[in-house]
């Protein structure tokens, strides 16, 4: 779309509301945020060579956590934290300690760990410290591959996770 007040593409991978009631969305072509008040669109897009704006916009997965920050995750860019006060972005990649960059699915557990489902196994995410905890299938995983936001927390909290050969059942205690 060339209308920068509208969203970026009509391919949405993945919708979240916050707690001010305005929405947010993952596409193809970046992450967008709609202010209900103003009835206008924010696109944030990655910019080469600037190192706070989102590092990939194929957002494929997005989730809050216990304290309400947003986390994005990319097809590519890995996992971005959206620093709501200075308006951009922390990334953390390959590089971090994550399996891979491309993630696929975020779920925050009962006790305030990120759960991430990639490309390339199961990540539990620390988003105090950012420590990373990765899971193959020496664990039991049913395939390295998650799919795009097929993931699941229960009411009991466990949670679940849908990859390429089915799927895995996660108790986070």
């Amino acid at each position: 779309k060339k209308n920068a007040s509208t969203i970026s593409s009509n391919i949405i991978y993945t919708l979240k509301e916050d707690a001010d009631g305005n929405i947010w969305a993952g596409a193809d072509n970046g992450l967008n945020h709609y202010d209900r008040s103003s009835k206008k669109w924010t696109r944030y897009a990655n910019i080469t060579g600037d190192q706070h704006s989102i590092h990939g916009n194929d957002v494929r997965s997005l989730a809050f956590d216990k304290k309400g920050i947003l986390w994005i995750g990319t097809n590519g860019g890995g996992l971005n934290r959206y620093n709501k006060a200075e308006n951009n972005f922390t990334h953390f990649t390959k590089e971090n300690g994550l399996p891979n960059d491309a993630i696929y699915t975020i779920i925050c557990d009962n006790n305030g760990m990120l759960w991430l489902g990639t490309n390339h196994g199961l990540c539990r995410f620390n988003p105090d410290d950012y420590s990373c905890k990765n899971f193959t299938l020496k664990d039991g995983l049913q395939n390295y591959e998650f799919n795009t936001e097929a993931a699941l927390k229960l009411k009991d909290g466990r949670l679940l996770f849908g990859g390429v050969d089915g799927y895995n059942v996660i108790d986070p205690a």
